[in-house]
């Protein structure tokens, strides 16, 4: 309503307290909100703003058609940029879906192609005070997943340790988390893995992310001989009526438990 009555400034504002409050209820309705943030921003006139809002869209790992509209939008905001300089911008966004592309092949199992993009996203976001952290993050996990327990050890004690002398944002501090939440269990250090998955459920977070948060800590309690803990934290990562894959991950361990108790779960 106030973007139709041309009072963008107030609908930037709208929008910010909404992000803040994480009050989009799934993934879809977030996306939305950030875009829309970008696009007050352009027609408000303030292409810096709409850049940086551009980046959050990207950052974020939104769904399309959000994504493309996002880069549409960075690139018509480019010509009023005039003094930034928007080289950098666009290698940036491109290193975030690096970022990106190599958590989504790590998970896939292409370890060297996951290896690639990460080398490309650090290389360009090494000096970034926020996402170079959640770099090394990635890499401890990708370190995990090739079997590097040392390494991935050694990079988590950074990341943990920056994370508890500094104060960081909750996005960053939930992307560290659940990164890092992942090298501890793929390591067999249950127990430091199931307390990254209490801080990253103590973290304000989406919605969409409790069932991640839930199945992880489920996990963790199995291997450390809580199965009543573990079921509870299945069923809670069942229950929040969002189809994510965590969610129907936990599901199936539910299910399997029902059948034959004392199966192993990972």
């Amino acid at each position: 309503m106030l973007e139709k009555l041309h009072r963008y400034e107030e609908a930037i504002q709208a929008f910010e307290q909404a992000l803040d409050r994480n009050c989009a209820e799934n993934t879809a309705g977030r996306d939305e909100v950030l875009f829309r943030l970008a696009l007050a921003s352009f027609n408000a006139g303030w292409p810096e703003k709409t850049m940086m809002s551009a980046e959050r869209v990207i950052e974020a790992g939104v769904s399309e058609p959000w994504l493309y509209l996002a880069h549409r939008l960075a690139g018509s905001a480019s010509s009023n940029l005039g003094r930034l300089d928007l080289a950098h911008y666009e290698r940036r966004m491109q290193a975030v879906l690096n970022m990106n592309m190599a958590t989504h092949r790590a998970l896939l199992g292409r370890l060297d192609q996951a290896s690639d993009n990460l080398c490309a996203a650090t290389g360009e976001l090494s000096a970034d005070p926020k996402l170079a952290l959640v770099c090394e993050a990635a890499w401890a996990c990708l370190m995990a997943r090739r079997g590097d327990r040392e390494s991935a050890l050694w990079r988590t004690n950074l990341v943990l340790q920056e994370l508890d002398e500094h104060s960081r944002d909750g996005s960053t501090r939930l992307d560290c988390l659940e990164q890092i939440g992942q090298a501890m269990l793929l390591t067999g250090e249950f127990e430091r893995a199931k307390e990254c998955w209490e801080r990253f459920l103590a973290t304000t977070h989406p919605p969409v992310a409790e069932p991640t948060g839930r199945y992880h800590l489920g996990v963790c309690q199995w291997h450390l001989g809580d199965p009543d803990a573990a079921r509870g934290s299945f069923r809670r990562a069942a229950a929040q009526g969002i189809n994510s894959y965590h969610a129907r991950l936990a599901e199936e361990r539910l299910h399997e438990l029902s059948k034959a108790v004392g199966n192993e779960i990972l």
